[in-house]
């Protein structure tokens, strides 16, 4: 089992946001115990529900895909406002690389149109809503990065 050992004050870290996308069968919530001291964790949590298409694996509307679309409507509004971290635990590992993959994209002038696009044809109304006001709140310039990211199974 996971084993939690104390925190120690003496080894704190710098206090930002981290988003964390945990395994596919578990809540964000019940990682808290693994966070570091001084960050405070953004729940990244898998829902069923996306726009009803389906997509072959590899593409924006497949379960990663639709995943890492709500994840980026997280971090984009985390770097708005500073520095942010951002984590996950086995099936949300390869969600955080999707989200690295678009947030390089969004550094190239046309990227955030085009996510934008890709993002309306398989996220929900409400997903894509959420989605687009993120990425509208950047007034054009490029997503502020992580600082830090880590995956582990």
């Amino acid at each position: 089992g996971l084993q939690v050992f104390p925190r120690r004050p003496d080894m704190a870290v710098a206090a930002m946001p981290l988003a964390f996308v945990p395994g596919i069968l578990s809540l964000a919530s019940g990682w808290t115990v693994v966070v570091p001291h001084g960050c405070r964790m953004v729940p990244v949590d898998y829902r069923p529900e996306g726009s009803g298409s389906l997509a072959p694996a590899g593409n924006f509307g497949d379960f990663v895909g639709i995943m890492a679309l709500r994840c980026m409507s997280s971090v984009l509004r985390l770097g708005k406002v500073g520095p942010w971290a951002l984590g996950a635990h086995s099936a949300g590992g390869p969600v955080i690389y999707h989200c690295l993959d678009m947030l390089a994209d969004m550094q190239e002038p046309s990227g955030s149109a085009e996510l934008l696009q890709a993002a309306q044809e398989v996220l929900s109304e409400e997903d894509f809503a959420e989605f687009g006001d993120a990425v509208h709140a950047l007034e054009g310039a490029p997503p502020r990065l992580p600082v830090a990211v880590f995956s582990f199974e």
